[in-house]
């Protein structure tokens, strides 16, 4: 009911061993919020809500990174402030430009530049034209696909497919502005960083297996590197495992979200991993 994520959430503040970790995700969920008020058909769920408060849980000793990038893959946030569908300008439609500015007035820079020892500058941070290049970052970005094993209570009008709000949101490429983005600083984004078909994965890299489909975008070949590892076989059939971490590094690449293995020498499976 209504009640439910409060019921667990006092349950945990009350008599959880974790106090302080409990005491400093309360105190970030004050800050990255979400709320009933921009989500009103999920205000009857629990676990969509529990899951977006373990973005601080998780990250309460961890570091500020890792917490914005919890909350900006979170479809909860994605709903809440807008961005969730916001795709690149086609002629007509611009970006939707709240969560960019939200992102830097409320969740990072704030509105006033400040100098290492607190005093501020008298500039502003950033500027109309700061929000605009923005927005264009946070395109492309829609809900996972729906999966069993979760809380699924809606979904759109004239759709067959449940809202999974649980998963993290899933990058669409044709949605996605595709174009240089400048930062605040005068630079650009990702300046000097290798583009991530470039990258081998590392040591240390994981992958989740998130669901089981016949039809798949991405399907790795055989003789792909990684092919092996994620079909981890047993008696010449893939076992799929929950989670994969690579122990050795791995030389191949791919520019995607998600990898898909297909078994083709038994039923036809395909498990996705992300």
């Amino acid at each position: 009911g209504v009640n439910g994520k409060s019921m667990v959430f006092a349950t945990l503040a009350l008599t959880a061993d974790d106090e302080l970790r409990q005491r400093v995700a309360w105190a970030l969920s004050q800050i990255y919020i979400t709320g009933v008020g921009g989500i009103g058909d999920a205000a009857s769920e629990i676990e969509v809500w529990t899951k977006y408060h373990d973005i601080f849980v998780d990250n309460a000793f961890g570091n500020l990174r890792d917490v914005l990038r919890g909350i900006s893959f979170s479809p909860m946030m994605a709903h809440y402030l807008t961005y969730l569908g916001s795709k690149q300008f086609d002629g007509v439609m611009a970006p939707d430009e709240n969560y960019a500015r939200e992102f830097m007035q409320l969740f990072t820079i704030g509105l006033k530049e400040m100098r290492s020892d607190g005093t501020f500058t008298g500039e502003e941070t950033y500027t109309t034209d700061d929000i605009v290049t923005q927005a264009r970052v946070w395109t492309g970005f829609d809900v996972p696909f729906e999966r069993a094993g979760i809380e699924m209570k809606r979904r759109p009008l004239e759709s067959i497919s449940y809202l999974n709000y649980i998963d993290d949101l899933l990058v669409k490429p044709e949605r996605r502005d595709p174009f240089p983005k400048m930062n605040v600083a005068g630079g650009y984004l990702g300046d000097r960083y290798p583009l991530c078909d470039e990258l081998e994965p590392l040591v240390g890299a994981s992958f989740k297996f998130t669901r089981v489909t016949d039809a798949e975008p991405l399907v790795l070949a055989e003789d792909h590197p990684l092919y092996a590892t994620l079909c981890a076989a047993v008696d010449g059939a893939c076992t799929f495992p929950e989670s994969v971490t690579l122990d050795a590094p791995v030389a191949a690449s791919f520019d995607a979200t998600a990898v898909a293995v297909q078994e083709t020498r038994r039923d036809g499976r395909t498990a996705v991993y992300s």
